[in-house]
């Protein structure tokens, strides 16, 4: 029998023992000290996705749920906009339209945004485009909150408006300043 340098043995050792670690440590020894094998599929299984959901449903979830925060969002502004100020029924009127004909825009806007994904998952370039020119005509009819302050503003009288002047810097305020922790 040959003798073996020390130094050989001790790799030996070392090399057998990590080894022996790394298969007790991910599961891959049993009891007995034997390896089993490894099914074929299980590294394909474990990094494998999840089914999705279809993603026009996904979609459409979404924009529902933009549309719902802008008219929250909205519906707030008439709140903090409008403390201290007794509308008249014109004005109030007048006020409604403003803000419905905006989310109407933009519930538009978010259909045209459907067609454009239904025409490009169709592959059909010339209904893509022909949706994303209406969609940016639409988009281009969507006023800034601030246009559509001012249009608020421009109905109102001459003594309201120094009271809405201190609710719209207040509700800019409100709006620009970062989200409360709950």
């Amino acid at each position: 029998m040959m003798a073996r340098p020390l130094g050989e043995i001790a790799i030996s050792v070392a090399g057998f023992a990590v080894a022996t670690a790394a298969l007790v440590i991910t599961g891959c020894a049993d009891e007995a000290g034997q390896e089993p094998e490894l099914p074929v599929a299980t590294r394909s299984a474990a990094y494998a996705k999840a089914p999705k959901s279809p993603p026009t449903k996904q979609f459409l979830d979404g924009q529902e749920f933009r549309l719902q925060k802008k008219r929250d969002w909205w519906n707030h502004a008439r709140e903090v906009l409008f403390i201290n100020i007794e509308l008249s029924a014109e004005q109030a009127r007048g006020v409604a339209a403003i803000i419905d004909e905006q989310l109407d825009k933009r519930a538009r806007l978010q259909q045209r945004d459907t067609e454009i994904r239904a025409a490009r998952t169709a592959r059909d370039p010339k209904r893509t485009d022909a949706a994303r020119r209406a969609a940016r005509l639409i988009q281009a009819q969507i006023k800034k909150p601030h246009e559509i302050y001012e249009e608020m503003r421009a109905l109102l009288t001459e003594e309201q408006r120094p009271t809405f002047d201190m609710n719209r810097a207040r509700h800019v305020a409100e709006s620009q300043a970062p989200p409360k922790a709950t």
